[in-house]
């Protein structure tokens, strides 16, 4: 027999998980426009404090796609933190949302594919096998906290 209230307070908890994280995953991104605007403005000063290939490495992340991968992980981020901060009273009353946890997988699976994608074919960089761990991850958290929410809507 399932104990609903563990389940409750495990979702309770591991959505606070996903706001905080999330929270957090927009503050970087905001940071990494303004570096981005950065490195835009201070391309000719940085040419002449790095090498050849240290200074293409850079120029290749002031490439706009870069801009509009930021841009759409700002707003899920901020998105999914602001629907999970949302939930939280939803799961009190055993009522919860889903809807951040399916943008979470939906934004973990189209994000990562799009970032693969233009790594390996807009900025000619290399597939490095351990930058699927971290997603991965993130979405077996989502997927697993998205079936304790329907558990719990299911009761």
């Amino acid at each position: 027999m399932i104990s609903y209230e563990k389940v409750r307070r495990s979702l309770k908890s591991w959505n606070s998980f996903i706001a905080w994280i999330n929270t957090l995953g927009a503050v970087f991104k905001v940071y990494l426009i303004a570096s981005y605007f950065f490195l835009l403005n201070n391309l000719a000063e940085i040419k002449k404090m790095y090498s050849a290939s240290q200074y293409q490495a850079i120029l290749a992340s002031t490439h706009i796609s870069v801009l509009v991968l930021t841009i759409i992980g700002l707003v899920a981020n901020i998105t999914i933190a602001y629907l999970a901060f949302r939930n939280r009273s939803h799961i009190v009353d055993s009522e919860p949302d889903l809807s951040p946890y399916l943008i979470g997988i939906i934004y973990t699976v189209g994000y990562n594919i799009l970032s693969l994608i233009v790594t390996l074919f807009v900025l000619g960089g290399s597939f490095v096998p351990t930058s699927v761990i971290v997603p991965l991850l993130f979405l077996a958290l989502y997927i697993y906290v998205y079936r304790k929410a329907q558990t719990l809507l299911d009761k």
